[in-house]
């Protein structure tokens, strides 16, 4: 299914189940192994971007399994995490129940809320993370979101966003991809969502291009950058996966074989 950006399809909350996070959602198997203390590399990339320091104030939208929420906790933030998915805040609190429940001064809190109505007073926040949030909400949905992060966001506070796919790697560097899969023996799906079960969650997918526009019109400004920062651990052929890591890395390459967006912006002065 390949829903389009101006769809006004909503995704309930409980189509985010525990097999959601647990067995499909990107990073399942770090947090598996290591109840959260080891990052899948998209997190870890946007945790060095955020600079977190002691006593800031972070938000996490959509904090699923809360990997953020403990990785800040560990360098001295005070965390917010909300998810509107019941599951993720069951996970969250079973996971890292001790920081929660049982610190005399707790610096981790949690919140069932929804991302289009920031439960948050104005010029709260030191750093937002909206991580993989953007692809499964609608146009509408993305436009309350961006409207509240301003308002939360303290005077000089930074979003950092991530969002894939990259939707110039699903309309021209996927096709040739699949090519050179083909002549190796490997068949993948025409459309590249076919490789994954919950692909009716994306709603929302960006192009660099479109996610810019759409930040600058809702008062950010800052760097959009496109990379790839997964290490293509199940291609077992070396120099291959040297020539993959390049060219989803390469300067310009990047821009149509990487498929992570990741945005540092910050508000518009008002």
């Amino acid at each position: 299914m390949n829903i389009k950006s101006d769809s006004t399809t909503s995704v309930p909350s409980n189509r985010y189940t525990i097999d959601y996070f647990l067995a499909h959602s990107d990073g399942h198997k770090e947090f598996q192994s290591t109840k959260g203390h080891e990052l899948p590399p998209r997190l870890k990339a946007a945790l060095e971007m955020a600079e977190i320091r002691p006593g800031m104030v972070i938000l996490d939208i959509g904090c699923g399994r809360g990997e953020i929420l403990y990785h800040a906790y560990q360098k001295g933030a005070i965390g917010w995490g909300m998810d509107f998915s019941k599951s993720a805040i069951e996970i969250i609190t079973k996971t890292y129940n001790d920081l929660i429940f049982n610190q005399p001064r707790n610096r981790i809190y949690l919140q069932r809320a929804n991302a289009t109505d920031l439960p948050y007073g104005g010029e709260h926040f030191d750093v937002v993370f909206l991580l993989d949030i953007v692809e499964h909400l609608n146009p509408q949905e993305l436009e309350k979101t961006l409207r509240g992060i301003s308002r939360v966001l303290k005077k000089n506070g930074t979003l950092i966003l991530h969002t894939m796919p990259n939707l110039w790697y699903y309309r021209f560097g996927y096709p040739l991809y699949r090519a050179f899969q083909f002549l190796r023996g490997i068949k993948l799906p025409k459309d590249p969502r076919d490789r994954w079960e919950y692909k009716d969650v994306h709603v929302n997918e960006q192009t660099p291009r479109s996610l810019a526009i759409t930040l600058k019109q809702y008062g950010y400004e800052g760097k959009i950058t496109v990379t790839s920062v997964v290490n293509y651990p199940d291609e077992s052929n070396q120099m291959v996966k040297k020539v993959m890591i390049f060219i989803s890395r390469a300067p310009i390459l990047r821009w149509i074989f990487g498929n992570d967006i990741f945005a540092i912006v910050k508000r518009q002065s008002k």
